[in-house]
């Protein structure tokens, strides 16, 4: 489908894309060659369960909408333009991919064969556990594979992030499928490069800032990678360490992108069960597991034929193991689960898997000690939400300069890191590290209350604590900023224009001190030279940042950019050689500048 532009009834209407077009032609080879074609027989699989539940009055097909929107996402709710008027289809399931995904080449880590699974993944969890109330998070941060957000938000973006490792584990199309992993490889090499940069960025003063102006373009490369690779090396259970910086929002920035880890500390039961990168490790293992061999008896496959008159005599004859693993997903989604539950997704998950499978428990309790180092209970402590006012908070991770901030910070104390309590402006470093002591030798606090019984931190910041209680009254009247990727990549080129000026004053100082202080020029010579060296000081950083986007080796520069300038300089000057000298001196001073940016 594509949308036509007109709204009714607040739901976008959509054409049907003719099966003459090229388009159609395109998307059907995109099904045809690549896991695509099984993420959609599974969203039937999950329609015809649903039917013969009697929780759905048609089997639909699965619509796909080509948008402008960009990214991907699991939506409700449409209306197909017809010769008649319009056919409504208000609580009809689809998927909106920009339409720029359907040419690019499928052989990329995260192209359309792995984030259409990925959506597809939202989409039949949304059917099988319909949300019934309003939706809301107590947490304020835009979810990441690092990222601790809430119990819900974490399974149900962890669940769609395991099914892009599905859709690449089970690939069948061999050249598809070393195409995808060549990309992760080249992926792999070139984000460690950007990685390494950024922390630099973030504890090296006097850099440009290149790969931290650029964030938003690598970023999202890193983060595709991590959720393969990171599911696979299992580093998503330990905690994301930070580097000592004033800023503690850079603190939560670095932390939050998951680029560094302190390998000996595990996230604590709370934080496993609120970060999606330790469930899409949960689930990438179990549909991998012998649990996927293990095919139950034939009544528990009725319900998922068309026609549920047949005898199954062979369930491995009709669904794959893979397929199986899944139609336990599903039964447990549909029977065992509450969306509305104010505990956590992961336990009713586990809770509902092993009283529906009881055979595997041994499996599945393994699986989770394995993704998490941890034992697993049932048994949970409460969320004790606090909230920080007039704190500026970034809410989305490759966003260091805020171009999207809130005046609060939300987090649960029995989540809670070092970081989060340091946002707690009169609270000392020493008392933060105090309460996260505590909360390890004295178990999770089941009150807020309960932070009186640190007597190691002064009354002041006891009350200050207890004063931070979360107030959704208050989260309401807030204004969410409207999330613009414009916005947030021309917020940190403005940064990057300003350092471009600051750092040219010092620059053309030195160039001053050596080559015209005798002379003492005129005013307007003065400008005009100034302005001849600023342009060429803007050339360079430009052609700097142009290395740090395209994560290259910083010998392109030197190459492309600092050789011809100073061989040009002495072919200009080669008459005059106080001139060819501060050409010389100039170009060298402005590459130096770079390269320690892009080293």
């Amino acid at each position: 489908m594509k949308p036509t532009g007109k709204m009714i009834n607040d739901l976008p209407e959509m054409t049907l894309v003719s099966d003459t077009t090229s388009l159609d032609a395109k998307v059907k080879g995109i099904i045809n060659q690549s896991f695509v074609k099984n993420a959609i027989r599974l969203y039937f699989l999950a329609e015809t369960y649903l039917f013969n539940k009697n929780k759905l009055q048609q089997i639909e097909p699965a619509y796909l909408a080509l948008t402008k929107n960009e990214g991907g996402f699991a939506r409700v709710g449409f209306y197909i333009k017809s010769e008649d008027g319009h056919i409504e289809k208000e609580n009809v399931p689809y998927i909106d991919l920009v339409e720029s995904r359907i040419d690019g080449s499928m052989e990329r880590l995260m192209s359309v064969t792995q984030l259409y699974p990925h959506e597809m993944g939202h989409l039949i969890y949304g059917m099988l556990n319909p949300w019934k109330g309003e939706e809301s998070s107590k947490s304020l941060d835009m979810h990441y594979f690092s990222v601790r957000t809430d119990y819900s938000t974490a399974f149900h973006e962890g669940f769609a992030e395991h099914m892009e490792n599905v859709s690449r584990i089970f690939e069948k199309n061999e050249a598809l499928k070393q195409g995808i992993f060549s990309d992760i490889e080249k992926t792999r090499s070139k984000s460690a490069i950007a990685v390494k940069g950024f922390e630099k960025d973030l504890t090296h003063p006097f850099r440009l800032g290149y790969f931290k102006v650029s964030m938003p373009i690598w970023y999202q490369k890193y983060e595709n990678l991590k959720r393969y690779d990171h599911v696979i090396n299992g580093k998503a259970k330990f905690l994301n360490s930070s580097p000592e910086l004033d800023d503690i929002e850079d603190r939560l920035t670095f932390r939050n992108a998951g680029i560094r880890f302190r390998e000996k500390d595990l996230r604590n039961y709370v934080q496993m069960l609120s970060t999606e990168g330790v469930i899409s490790t949960f689930f990438t293992q179990l549909t991998q597991s012998e649990a996927a061999q293990h095919f139950l008896e034939a009544d528990f496959y009725k319900p998922f034929l068309k026609d549920t008159s047949l005898v199954v005599n062979a369930p491995k004859d009709i669904f794959s193991p893979m397929e199986n693993q899944f139609l336990k997903y599903f039964t447990v989604f549909h029977e065992h689960m509450d969306s509305n539950s104010s505990g956590s997704a992961f336990v009713d998950f586990m809770e509902g898997y092993l009283n529906a499978f009881p055979s595997e428990e041994v499996i599945v309790k393994k699986i989770f000690k394995e993704s998490t180092d941890l034992e697993y209970t049932r048994n949970l402590p409460p969320q004790i939400w606090l909230m920080v006012r007039n704190h500026k908070h970034r809410l989305i991770v490759p966003d260091p300069f805020g171009a999207f901030t809130l005046p609060v910070y939300t987090f649960d104390l029995n989540a809670a890191e070092t970081d989060d309590l340091l946002t707690l402006k009169e609270l000392q470093k020493e008392e933060a590290q105090m309460i996260i002591e505590y909360r390890k030798t004295n178990g999770f606090f089941n009150s807020l209350d309960q932070v009186n019984e640190i007597k190691e931190i002064s009354m002041q910041s006891r009350a200050l604590i207890l004063n931070s209680e979360y107030d959704q009254a208050y989260i309401n009247q807030l204004k969410m900023p409207e999330l613009n990727f414009m916005v947030l990549l021309t917020t940190p080129l403005k940064y990057l224009v300003l350092q471009t000026l600051l750092y040219f004053m010092p620059l053309f100082g030195l160039i001053y001190f050596f080559f015209f202080r005798r002379e003492k020029p005129s005013g307007k010579r003065i400008l005009s030279v100034s302005m001849i060296y600023l342009m060429q000081w803007m050339l360079f950083v430009i052609a700097g940042l142009i290395v740090a986007v395209s994560l290259s080796h910083p010998l392109y520069f030197i190459i492309f950019i600092s050789v011809p300038f100073l061989f040009i300089g002495v072919l200009k000057y080669k008459n005059n050689k106080v001139r060819r000298y501060r050409s010389i001196f100039a170009t060298c001073m402005m590459s130096l500048l770079i390269l320690l940016s892009l080293l």
